[in-house]
C-alpha cells in the first residue's frame, strides 16, 4: 500500500492569483490581488468582469497526489491550518474520481503547538511513523509543505530512523521553493473550490511534477539543497543540525568550521539574545563608550528575520518592548531632567520635575490616552509604557520621527495583548508586520540620529549576506 504523509500549507490544496493583463502597481510589475481571507463567488465575478485574469495552481501535497495517487494519505494539519481541512478533502477526491480511482483512506492528524521547534515536530512525525508499519509498504514524506521545522523533520527521520521512505519536493509555480509560512490561511468556499478545479481542468492542467529521491546517490545533492533551502528561509538551527550530521556536503574542511561557527554565531542571537560577533567587535558601533547601540541594532535585525520567518507572535510581543526600551533610552539621554530609569523600566523624575510640571505632563497624557480609552489615566508614578512614552515624545518636541516610526506598534497593541496574555486569534496580515518593522528601523535610525548611518548601514542586510557566503560554500 502506497502512502503519502504531509503537512498542509497555506497553499494546499490549490491556489489562485488574480492577475491584470494592463494595470501595474507601483513598483512597474503586473497588479495582482492575493486573498488572506474566504473567498467567495462573488468575488470571482468581480475581478472577472473588472478584467482580471485567474492563475490556478496546485499546492505541493496536490501536486504528489496527483502524480502518486497514494492508497493512503496521513495529513497533519496545525491550528492554522484546520480550516484547509474541507476544502483539502473534497479537492482529493474531486481528482479521484476524475481519475476513476478508489478514493484513499484520510487519516487526520492535528499538531497544536511547536510548529516552529523541530525538536516538537520530530516526536510528532516520529510517534505516527512508529504506529505504521513501516516494513509493509510504499511511504512517501511531503517536505515540501508544513514550516522549515515540520520539513525538517521529515526529512532527518527518514535517515535517523532508516525508513527508508521516498521523499518528495515540490517547486512553487514560479519555480522557487514554496513559502513555508504557517500563517493563517483562506479558505474557499465550496461553489468556489468546484469552480477553481472545473476552470482548472478545462483552461490548463497543472504539470508540475514532485521530485522524488531514494538512495544513498541522491543523499547529499537532497542534502546540500535542503541545507541551501533552510538557510534561505533563515532556518539556521535546522541548517546547522544538517551540516553537524553531514559535514562532507561542504567539500573544504575550513568552510565547514566557519560555516558551523556563523550558523552558531546566529543560532545564539534568536536563542539568547546575543550580540552578533561582529556587532559586538565593530568599534564604530560604540554609543557614549557603551554597548547600547550595538545591543538595538542586533535587537531589530532579530525581529526583521523572525517576520521573514512569519513567526507573527514573536514579532508582536518583541515589537512592543523593543520600542519602548529605544524610546525611553532616547528620552534619558536627551531629557534625562524628565525621566529616569528605575529596575522595572522608565518614570517620569520626580525629583527634577516642579510639581506644576509633572501635572501638566500627566495632564497632557491623560488627555491624549482618553481619546482611545476612556477610562485610561497617567499619574506622577505611572510606568512609562508605549503610549505614555510615545505622548511625553509629542509633549517634549512634537510630533517627530520618533512619534511617526512607531505608529503601527501603537495599532497592533491590544492584537499584541491578545498574543501576549491570552489565547486569542492572531489576525495580523502580512503588509502590517512588515510596516511595522519598517517603522522599527526608521526608529532606530531617528533614536540614533548622531550616529550617521552609512556607519551601520551594511548591518540591515547582515543576514542576507551571511546567507550568501554560507551557500557559496557549497561550491
Amino acid at each position: 500500500m502506497k502512502t503519502l504523509i504531509t503537512f498542509i500549507s497555506q497553499y494546499d490544496p490549490i491556489g489562485v492569483k488574480f492577475k491584470h493583463p494592463t494595470k501595474k502597481d507601483e513598483t512597474g510589475r503586473e497588479k495582482t490581488d492575493n486573498f488572506r481571507r474566504a473567498l467567495s463567488i462573488g468575488d470571482i465575478h468581480t475581478y472577472e468582469h473588472d478584467g482580471y485574469q485567474q492563475e490556478i495552481s496546485d499546492g505541493p501535497a496536490l501536486v504528489i497526489i496527483k502524480d502518486e495517487l497514494p492508497d493512503k494519505l496521513i495529513v497533519i494539519y496545525s491550528d492554522e491550518m484546520k480550516v484547509k481541512q474541507e476544502n483539502f478533502e473534497r479537492t482529493v477526491k474531486t481528482v479521484y474520481r476524475k481519475k476513476a480511482v478508489q478514493i484513499p483512506v484520510i487519516q487526520n492528524e492535528y499538531v497544536t503547538e511547536g510548529v516552529h521547534e523541530f525538536e516538537a515536530m520530530y516526536k510528532f512525525v516520529e510517534k505516527i511513523l512508529d504506529r505504521e508499519d513501516m516494513s509493509n509498504g510504499d511511504y512517501i514524506l511531503n517536505i515540501t509543505s508544513g514550516t522549515a521545522q515540520c520539513q525538517a523533520a521529515m526529512y532527518f527521520i527518514n535517515f535517523i530512523k532508516d525508513y527508508h521512505t521516498r521523499l518528495a519536493r515540490v517547486d512553487s509555480p514560479n519555480g522557487k521553493k514554496t513559502n513555508r509560512s504557517n500563517q493563517g490561511a483562506p479558505y474557499f468556499e465550496e461553489v468556489v473550490l468546484d469552480d477553481l478545479l472545473k476552470k482548472q481542468t478545462a483552461e490548463k492542467e497543472d504539470e508540475r511534477k514532485p521530485e522524488i529521491e531514494t538512495g544513498e546517490k541522491l543523499k547529499n545533492n537532497l542534502l546540500q539543497r535542503t541545507y541551501k533551502d533552510f538557510i534561505l528561509k533563515y532556518e539556521y538551527k535546522a541548517a546547522l543540525d544538517i551540516l553537524k550530521a553531514n559535514p562532507d556536503i561542504i567539500s573544504n574542511k575550513d568552510d565547514q568550521e566557519k560555516s558551523k561557527k556563523a550558523l552558531e554565531n546566529m543560532i545564539s542571537v534568536f536563542q539568547k539574545q546575543k550580540v552578533l560577533k561582529e556587532l559586538a567587535a565593530d568599534s564604530k558601533l560604540k554609543y557614549n563608550d557603551t554597548g547600547e547601540f550595538q545591543k538595538v541594532l542586533n535587537y531589530y535585525l532579530m525581529i526583521d528575520i523572525l517576520n521573514r520567518r512569519g513567526q507573527v507572535t514573536d514579532v508582536l510581543v518583541k515589537a512592543k518592548s523593543f520600542a519602548e526600551f529605544v524610546i525611553g533610552n532616547y528620552l534619558f539621554r536627551k531629557y534625562e531632567r524628565y525621566v529616569k530609569t528605575t529596575s522595572k523600566g522608565f518614570k517620569l523624575n520626580l525629583e527634577s520635575l516642579n510639581n506644576d510640571e509633572i501635572s501638566e505632563i500627566c495632564d497632557y497624557i491623560t488627555q491624549e490616552i482618553k481619546k482611545v480609552n476612556p477610562k485610561g489615566s497617567f499619574g506622577r508614578k505611572s510606568d512609562l509604557m508605549i503610549h505614555s512614552f510615545r505622548h511625553l515624545v509629542i509633549f517634549l518636541e512634537g510630533r517627530s520621527a520618533i512619534v511617526t516610526s512607531t505608529q503601527k506598534v501603537t495599532e497592533l497593541n491590544s492584537k499584541r495583548n491578545n498574543v501576549a496574555h491570552g489565547l486569542s486569534e492572531i489576525s495580523v496580515l502580512q503588509e502590517e508586520l512588515n510596516e511595522l518593522v519598517k517603522g522599527l528601523k526608521k526608529l532606530v535610525i531617528a533614536a540614533y540620529s548622531d550616529k550617521k548611518v552609512y556607519l551601520y548601514q551594511e548591518y540591515f542586510d547582515y543576514y542576507d549576506q551571511k546567507n550568501q557566503d554560507l551557500i557559496s560554500c557549497l561550491k
